[in-house]
């Protein structure tokens, strides 16, 4: 969900369940969305954004 910082990617139901957990936090209608502070620090999340691959934006 960062990867994009604050780029709307759809309300498909994984997005909404995240939405309902409050893991996934969203401002301005929903029009921008970013990941529970608290998410960010599980180690869990840590181990999936270093999966991924890096970004143009964020080398």
């Amino acid at each position: 969900m960062d990867a994009n910082r604050g780029a709307h990617v759809g309300n498909d139901e994984r997005t909404r369940n995240l939405l309902w957990r409050l893991a996934l936090l969203h401002y301005n209608d929903g029009s921008w969305r970013a990941t529970h502070p608290a998410v960010r620090r599980l180690e869990g999340y840590q181990q999936a954004l270093r999966a991924l691959p890096p970004s143009p934006a964020n080398p």
